[in-house]
């Protein structure tokens, strides 16, 4: 297995998707946030990128969407998350922050913004 970018810092991307009516065909996915969080400052930044824009393009071929451009800029916003301070738990940490953000309670309300997530943490 290849990562984005050929590094091994784990990191944990957050796509918030809303869900819509698209007549008899199926449904229409957009994407509402992506949420970036990462216990080494920004490592994963550029390859949290390009994991986003394939997830635009994916989602673009899913509602059969030609409007959108193929190499459509990502809105990624990098989140305050716990930093670990060595070089071999980022593992631990993209788990730990998994669990945290899984938390039903969190997703309660009809929206949630990045401090509810962040203090989660």
């Amino acid at each position: 297995f290849q990562s984005i970018g050929g590094g091994n810092h784990w990191s944990l991307l957050l796509v918030v998707l809303s869900c819509s009516k698209k007549g008899l065909e199926g449904r229409k996915l957009a994407v509402d946030q992506m949420l970036h969080f990462d216990s080494h400052g920004r490592c994963n930044a550029t390859a949290a990128e390009a994991v986003g824009a394939k997830i635009y393009q994916a989602l673009s071929l899913h509602n059969n969407d030609t409007a959108t451009p193929p190499n459509m800029t990502v809105t990624l916003t990098h989140c305050s998350t716990p930093q670990q301070n060595n070089g071999h738990d980022c593992g631990i940490f993209a788990l730990g922050a998994a669990e945290a953000l899984s938390e039903s309670s969190l997703w309660q309300s009809e929206r949630i913004t990045t401090q509810d997530m962040e203090n989660a943490l």
